[in-house]
């Protein structure tokens, strides 16, 4: 099982939900962990008889939320003792963090990859390199930076107030697009509790595409326009 991680202080429910379905149609068993302050996941995903605690699936998804670290989820899912953690039945788990204290417990500087997703107010900016600032190990992290109209000098910024901190950005930086357009239909498949690409404006859907071809690696964005053609269309 890889980990993947997805800090800052943006909200990322939806983005990180569009990740893991479209890692779902091409085949990989998912679980998202919901470690965040709000715990938004709580709200959107449906659960029956929902605890302090609980694992759910959500269009073949599965969603862990209320956890304090992967020990938790594991004895939840009946693999005791931390030997077994590597034996969850899971190909890949994402994890959405806020807090420097999540950070630590979920091990996320053994994560196969980490994200640092922020837009460009003030307090997601700010709160978001609040956490980085109080690593307390080297990170090396991708940028994914949501914005309406992005503008060099945003990214720039961002680079400006993380200068004293304890990460290596990565290369790989990667633009999503904030239109209310496209939050509208994320909305419509909030109600029929579904993560369909399909439904989202293309420049969204090539965002999310090239974000699991990074993860993945071993894959073409050409051969992932494919599957989700072909498995959304079915």
């Amino acid at each position: 099982m890889k980990k993947i991680g997805f800090i800052g202080a943006t909200d990322k429910t939806d983005l990180i939900a569009y990740i893991a379905k479209t890692l779902e149609l091409i085949g990989k068993k998912v679980i998202v962990v919901d470690t965040t302050i709000l715990q938004k996941s709580k709200y959107i995903v449906p659960a029956i008889d929902p605890t302090k605690s609980y694992v759910t699936d959500f269009d073949n998804v599965d969603y862990a939320i209320g956890f304090r670290n992967i020990a938790d989820i594991a004895g939840y899912l009946g693999v005791r003792g931390n030997e077994d953690i590597d034996n969850l039945n899971y190909d890949y788990m994402l994890i959405d963090i806020d807090t420097e204290e999540m950070i630590e417990n979920f091990e996320i500087e053994e994560a196969g990859k980490n994200y640092f997703v922020t837009r460009f107010d003030i307090y997601s900016l700010r709160k978001g390199v609040e956490i980085l600032k109080k690593l307390s190990i080297n990170l090396n992290l991708s940028k994914i930076l949501m914005n309406y109209n992005m503008k060099k000098e945003d990214e720039e910024y961002l680079n400006y107030l993380s200068m004293d901190t304890r990460v290596i950005w990565n290369d790989f930086t990667l633009y999503v697009p904030c239109l209310d357009e496209n939050q509208m239909l994320i909305e419509d498949n909030q109600r029929v509790y579904k993560a369909r690409l399909k439904k989202l404006i293309p420049e969204y859907q090539e965002s999310i595409i090239y974000i699991v071809q990074n993860i993945l690696g071993d894959i073409s964005t050409n051969k992932i326009r494919k599957i989700i053609k072909e498995r959304e269309n079915n």
